[in-house]
């Protein structure tokens, strides 16, 4: 069976299926480990330009635009990893059972 004609009920219980392996759980927190730290550094820079009013506040302006991008990248290649690996988790369980 195809991947992508699977219903969103299988789809969600092979999630869960990959989540319960220890590779599986190994693989999101490499995923989106980068993703929560780029988050907290994120939320330093937003909180220094609020607190500070001195003279590198513009420095903590101008990286605001430039750390907001990297979470957001950071993300989108977190899942495009985490997916590729379940794609592969669940390819191989297919070909397994035939």
């Amino acid at each position: 069976m195809n991947l992508y004609q699977m219903s969103a009920k299988e789809f969600r219980r092979e999630m869960k299926a990959f989540y319960k392996t220890y590779y599986g759980k190994v693989v999101f927190c490499l995923a989106y480990a980068m993703f929560f730290i780029s988050l907290i550094f994120f939320l330093m820079i937003c909180i220094n330009t609020l607190t500070h009013s001195s003279w590198s506040y513009w420095r903590y302006v101008m990286m605001i635009p430039v750390s907001a991008l990297f979470t957001i990248l950071c993300f989108i290649i977190g899942s495009i990893y985490y997916y590729i690996e379940l794609k592969a988790f669940i390819c191989s369980k297919k070909k397994k059972s035939i």
